[in-house]
């Protein structure tokens, strides 16, 4: 007798995102979406598990995604379920996630095991896209002190981050692939279980760089862009990382805004540039010219292209100062004196920053020297090179990372 296969898995590949935040165009475009479909004719899909993973966080995007091959989950076994289906359609081997889900509560914990049991191949990035201070460095007792009294939540989140990571480490849910995205990725891997494969790449600004070099910015005039961060007028990482907004930790709204404008003004006048506002990817502001920036525009074009005519970017610490290097663009890291008195390692890391691109932090409520208006527009091309090996990419050759990814399945 003979059996015949009621199921013939699909000769075609899959690549399955899954996402922990929220899935937005720019999301997309920083991960090739397109261009597996288009270029490389692989299947894709897009899991997005943030309403049972991190079910507080979503109201902080205010965003909505205009993608269409999204799938929102609202619980683990309806993923599970359709996760399980998915799989029988395709050879093991011909099926690669690219997971962003960090074990950081048992709902990860519980996806993860599951991509585990089933052996499909795994790849993550090294999230290492920009410096942060060691937590275990001289102020560390002050900055514990501070928390302790302070943020409780922080502590809790930190001790509770590092029981499911070593939870993590014990089931062995490791991925298979860690793509490494400059040389301090590197320097993070050398205790690395031989098991798993280091891959070279683009940090996903640099990988987004590639992908629309090509394209020319609409804006007109003069202008100069500030990198806004979601606080503090937005909630932003708050619920990941426990950080007290409403509670004034990094500023409030009624002295930050004011002292902001009146330092751009003097930017302004010297330089005779206009300041605009590059939103951040979780804001939606209502309208295009808000009173809170003083009637400043939010631009709506992506940072990528409008970076590329910008004459200086301001920024308290946004990730998007990538570009200033890319570009090799002015830079200005801004604090306030709210932001100094607070307690807090904030300005540690934002000092830091601002060393690797020889910048020296400025306060918003201080009037600026004319030695400093005068030297603003100063780039620093080696230092902005070497911030791209350190944090940007790991390649020499220009290749996309669906171009290198596309090739482990």
């Amino acid at each position: 007798m003979v059996v015949l296969r009621l199921f013939k898995p699909m000769k075609k590949k899959l690549i399955l995102f899954l996402q922990e935040e929220k899935y937005t165009n720019i999301a997309a475009t920083r991960n090739d979406f397109e261009s597996y479909k288009k270029k490389l004719k692989y299947d894709v899909e897009v899991h997005e598990l943030t309403n049972f993973l991190l079910p507080g966080f979503k109201k902080n995007w205010k965003v909505k995604s205009k993608l269409k091959n999204i799938l929102v989950f609202s619980t683990y076994s309806k993923w599970k379920h359709h996760t399980e289906k998915l799989f029988k359609k395709y050879e093991n081997k011909k099926i690669l996630v690219i997971r962003s889900v960090s074990n950081t509560n048992i709902q990860a914990i519980k996806v993860n095991s599951f991509l585990q049991k089933k052996n499909i191949k795994i790849l993550e990035f090294v999230d290492k896209i920009f410096p942060v201070v060691s937590i275990f460095n001289k102020n560390f007792l002050k900055n514990l002190t501070h928390y302790i009294l302070n943020s409780r939540r922080k502590i809790n989140l930190f001790l509770k981050n590092k029981f499911f990571f070593y939870l993590s480490l014990k089931l062995k849910l490791q991925p298979n692939y860690l793509m490494a995205t400059g040389k301090k990725s590197f320097d993070s891997l050398k205790s690395l279980n031989n098991k798993i494969f280091v891959v070279k790449g683009n940090s996903s600004d640099y990988n987004t760089y590639l992908a629309e070099q090509g394209k020319k910015s609409k804006l007109t005039g003069s202008y100069g862009l500030f990198l806004e961060a979601p606080s503090p007028m937005f909630l932003g990482d708050s619920y990941v990382d426990g950080t007290k907004i409403k509670a004034g930790e990094r500023g409030t709204p009624k002295i930050w805004f004011p002292s902001l404008n009146k330092f751009f003004q003097q930017i302004e006048n010297h330089s005779n540039i206009k300041i605009k506002i590059a939103p951040h990817p979780k804001v939606q502001h209502k309208n295009k010219y808000p009173k809170y920036y003083f009637n400043r525009e939010i631009i709506s074009e992506s940072l990528v292209i409008a970076a590329k005519k910008a004459k200086i970017l301001i920024t308290r610490d946004s990730a998007g100062m990538a570009y200033a290097a890319i570009y090799k663009k002015p830079v200005i890291f801004i604090f306030s004196n709210e932001l100094k008195n607070k307690k807090n390692n904030f300005l540690e890391n934002h000092k830091l920053y601002a060393k690797q691109f020889n910048a020296e932090p400025m306060n918003i409520d201080e009037k600026i020297s004319k030695d400093k208006l005068n030297n603003l527009f100063f780039v620093d091309n080696k230092t902005c090179s070497r911030y791209t090996r350190n944090y940007l990419t790991a390649r020499t050759d220009n290749k996309k990372n669906y171009q290198v990814i596309g090739k482990l399945i």
